[in-house]
């Protein structure tokens, strides 16, 4: 069953592409959002919203590590 998660179109990690196509190639169902009313996160760190549960790390390369 894929995942689903959520991403902010604003944030750190709707600008890395190459992490975005690792974790689709997992299984993730990658939403970009305009916003996730997260703005203070969206400034300094990684977050998605993964089936509705925030997940974040300091970095893209982090929270991919995390969601591993």
């Amino acid at each position: 069953m894929p995942r689903r998660m959520q991403i902010c179109a604003e944030g750190r990690l709707a600008r890395r592409t190459d992490i975005l196509t690792e974790l689709k190639a997992r299984g993730y169902v990658v939403e970009v959002e305009s916003c996730l009313d997260e703005c203070t996160r969206c400034e300094t760190c990684a977050f998605a919203l993964v089936h509705g549960r925030l997940e974040f790390a300091k970095t893209p390369e982090e929270l991919l590590a995390k969601l591993s």
